[in-house]
């Protein structure tokens, strides 16, 4: 995908920005394979002219074990790697990192972001309307100028269709 996108600064400034995505997915048997990579430009125009060039990729692996005849939840397990990358421009005014895919890492501040992820799913009665999803995640964080930090994080997740 790409995005091609003209809008304003708080200031009134033109930012004009240009997306590109690149994402596949793969299913043979029972692996999957889903992979992503973007980059965003904005650069604000006009007297505090300002460029930050964010960007970074995804990569997981799936297997799904095959169902126990007697039970009711198939296993799931999974594995991640995700690293973002962003700066603060030449002049530190463009700056869009909160919120973003790994949220909160860096804040408001620019450096390099990387998680590695271990998840287990049990899917109750035969697919995604109901499932519990465990995951554990190692995160490295490291701001540029400052002290890195390593993170660990659990998560439950539990999602139920209907």
């Amino acid at each position: 995908g790409v995005c091609l996108g003209n809008g304003k600064d708080a200031t009134g400034e033109d930012i004009d920005s240009t997306s590109i995505n690149l994402n596949t997915a793969w299913n043979v048997e029972r692996w999957s394979l889903l992979g992503e990579y973007f980059m965003r430009t904005d650069d604000l125009q006009g007297t505090t002219a300002d460029k930050e060039t964010p960007s970074g990729f995804d990569v997981s692996l799936g297997y799904l074990l095959p169902k126990s005849a007697d039970n009711a939840i198939q296993w799931g397990l999974g594995l991640r790697y995700s690293m973002l990358s962003t700066d603060r421009g030449d002049n530190g005014t463009v700056n869009y990192l909160t919120g973003g895919s790994l949220p909160g890492a860096l804040g408001a501040t620019e450096g390099d972001v990387s998680e590695i992820s271990v998840v287990a799913n049990a899917f109750y009665h035969g697919g995604h309307a109901c499932k519990t999803q465990f995951e554990w995640t190692l995160q490295d964080v490291e701001p540029t100028g400052a002290s890195s930090v390593t993170n660990y994080i659990f998560r439950i997740g539990f999602q139920i269709e209907f």
